[in-house]
């Protein structure tokens, strides 16, 4: 398979590490229309993401930079889920990745998990490894991110 780290959030919502130009291709044929970019400009050019992924005809890129690799946040990481889910709602099929698809992905994807799917933390966080957690010592940023995330969903706090 041409798109490294695939996998499914549910039925309209997928996840991967950045396509190359065949993956572009592969998501546009699986009825994606909607990539969430979670890497930065230096990373990969949004322009040249669109410009792969045909975004036209109802396809688009988001990009969300904010959500910093070196220090998660888990507000950021909220209002990212939150938005994604809000696209899902209205009948957007939509594709997130970073670079590799794990960290930043990977933190989205467990937002989802515990707001949408009311997953607990546990399994939350063994989906998370699954896909690659990095395997260095901001790992351990990665996973207290999630753990506040979730405090704050059970605590029923608003996002900020």
């Amino acid at each position: 398979m041409p798109l490294h780290n695939f996998g499914l959030v549910g039925q309209t919502i997928g996840r991967c590490a950045q396509p190359d130009a065949h993956g572009f291709t592969v998501l546009r044929e699986m009825g994606y229309t909607l990539i969430a970019k979670l890497n930065t400009e230096e990373e990969s050019s949004a322009k040249e993401e669109a410009h792969l992924f045909n975004a036209t005809d109802g396809r688009s890129i988001a990009q969300y930079p904010n959500l910093s690799a070196l220090h998660p946040n888990e507000h950021t990481m909220r209002s990212i889920a939150e938005e994604i889910l809000r696209l899902e709602a209205a009948g957007q099929r939509v594709l997130i990745h970073c670079t590799h698809g794990r960290d930043r992905t990977g933190m989205v994807v467990a937002a989802i998990r515990l707001m949408r799917d009311r997953w607990t933390l546990a399994d939350a966080l063994a989906e998370f490894k699954v896909y690659g957690e990095a395997i260095r010592p901001i790992a351990h940023a990665y996973r207290e991110a999630i753990r506040r995330l979730h405090a704050e969903l059970i605590q029923g706090l608003p996002s900020k």
